[in-house]
């Protein structure tokens, strides 16, 4: 029996890699003698591993609990059921995925190595260029609220994290190396053609392809989304230093920002799930039209930044589909005519956010 530990580390592909195989277990154990085990398994991945050891060591597994999970088997016994799975199904090599595995230290690596009992293993870690890792983890932060731009962030974290991922890279491997393990290093960049991350994976670990493409698509978010939320974070932060809590029904002065605050809040919501910058009309709001140059003026603010570590890490936009779709500017089809002035101004302002962006990229 031979083991294949996928440890990742996080934003290197995991989900997109484990979500394929895991709806491909039949054709991947019926053509290739390889099984993507069910035992161990929550939401695609084989995170039970690190929830049965975390149990064992510390007495419980709060992050499993906070995700309502229960029965946590011990992990000897655990193990020894993924074994017996792929008995039963004449399986010859196993392929355990989980980024957990990442944060295991020398100790946890050896108390896999025992339970193993002699069998074969690999473990493969995948090496994602440096300014693509940052750029996915920028993504990650911006969707959960984070306020900064690139450019901050690649300051912050960009210059020490890239000589601290090489360290963690090579001791991680030298960890699993001491413990018995044997190192598969992957590079996902540059892949074969267009093949698929998952058959690329598959490739250079198993020796073999799925083809196709996962029923449910797991993806970074659309450039659009992602700079209209960048923008939004930015300027609610802006926001709350600037108001210290004065009622902006009282403040004039202040009307103005908090319209322009709320337009970008509509573009984020019309521009979610597409590939477009979707700006609103101007009837959206029944608001003074001096509120939209103000927004217009954030745009320009961040959008310089906030499209730099697309540059750097070489992310291309296609122009064409950041401006152009059905109902595009968020005005319905049978208003166009009445409000084709209108129409017209929000088209070329989106034009020319969508020109800007792609001139920074």
């Amino acid at each position: 029996m031979e083991w294949f530990f996928h440890i990742g580390p996080n934003k290197t592909g995991t989900t997109t890699i484990q979500f394929a195989l895991h709806e491909a277990r039949t054709a991947l154990l019926s053509n290739n003698n390889c099984l993507y085990p069910e035992k161990g398994i929550l939401h695609a991945a084989h995170h039970m591993l690190n929830f049965s050891l975390n149990k064992e060591i510390n007495g419980r597994a709060p992050y499993a609990e906070a995700l309502g999970v229960k029965d946590i088997p011990a992990f000897d016994e655990l193990v020894d059921d993924i074994r017996r799975e792929a008995m039963e199904h004449g399986a010859k090599k196993i392929i355990v995925s989980s980024e957990t595995m990442w944060t295991w230290n020398i100790k946890r690596i050896r108390r896999l190595e025992n339970v193993l009992k002699g069998d074969k293993a690999v473990t493969v870690i995948v090496a994602k260029p440096h300014l693509e890792r940052e750029l996915s983890m920028w993504q990650e932060e911006v969707k959960h609220g984070f306020v900064g731009t690139p450019t901050s962030y690649l300051k912050n974290y960009g210059d020490s994290a890239r000589l601290k991922e090489a360290l963690v890279l090579t001791e991680r491997a030298r960890w699993w190396r001491e413990a018995g393990f044997n190192i598969l290093p992957l590079c996902l960049q540059p892949r074969l053609g267009k093949m698929p991350l998952w058959d690329y994976f598959l490739s250079n670990t198993v020796g073999a392809t799925i083809g196709g493409s996962p029923t449910k698509e797991y993806r970074n978010v659309s450039l659009s989304y992602l700079t209209i939320t960048s923008i939004r974070n930015a300027m609610a932060l802006f926001l709350d230093k600037n108001i210290k809590g004065a009622q902006l029904g009282r403040n004039e002065k202040m009307q103005p920002l908090r319209l322009a605050f709320d337009i970008v809040d509509k573009v984020k919501e019309q521009t979610k799930g597409t590939d477009r910058l979707t700006l609103p009309a101007y009837s959206d709001f029944l608001v003074d039209k001096e509120a939209m140059p103000l927004a217009v003026s954030y745009f320009e603010r961040y959008v310089n930044d906030i499209t730099s570590l697309f540059r750097l890490s070489g992310r291309s936009v296609d122009f064409d589909r950041l401006i152009e779709g059905s109902q595009p500017l968020g005005v319905f089809q049978n208003l166009i005519d009445e409000n084709r002035e209108e129409y017209e101004s929000q088209r070329e302002l989106a034009k020319y956010f969508a020109q800007k962006i792609v001139n920074h990229i």
